[in-house]
């Protein structure tokens, strides 16, 4: 019987062992997933990330609007193209849309022209220069009276 006693006294100690044990694989195991999700969430973060910065690129934003993106917001291709033309005044890139930059400067040297031509018409004796110049010049005004400016070099004055 003394026998039967050392099992029993075993078996207890067997299992107060492996209840521990259980209780730390329990941890291990806790802290291997808590890892594990970590590792997850910033991969879905830099993925998102390289996701938004390639669509926004492709949909002509300028550099740095990823930061004005929301993060709630779905980042498929249609969500940010959507997205981009929505706050267009805010997030477009300027060099990128190079046929509106164009057309601008067509449109731009055509009126000039048209303005030098009525400054002739009217008998200004003022030489207007190079019509690009002027173009320029108008182009790069940045207030109303350098605008004005431009315009009484050409020979148009506001009464």
């Amino acid at each position: 019987m003394a026998e039967n006693d050392n099992d029993l006294q075993d078996d207890g100690q067997n299992d107060n062992n492996s209840g521990k044990g259980l209780r730390a694989q329990l941890e291990a195991a806790l802290a291997k997933n808590a890892a594990l999700e970590q590792s997850v969430k910033e991969l879905s973060q830099q993925t998102r990330s390289t996701n938004l910065a390639k669509f926004l690129e492709s949909a002509g934003a300028r550099k740095g609007a990823e930061d004005l993106y929301p993060e709630s917001a779905d980042v498929s291709e249609e969500a940010v193209k959507a997205w981009v033309e929505k706050n267009a005044a805010f997030v477009r890139d300027e060099v990128a849309n190079d046929d509106t930059q164009t057309q601008v400067s067509e449109q731009t040297r055509v009126n000039t022209q048209r303005l030098a031509a009525l400054a002739d018409t009217a008998g200004g004796k003022q030489t207007l220069g190079d019509p690009a110049s002027i173009a320029q010049q108008i182009k790069d005004a940045k207030t109303p009276e350098e605008l004005q400016a431009v315009y009484a070099q050409i020979g148009f004055q506001r009464t």
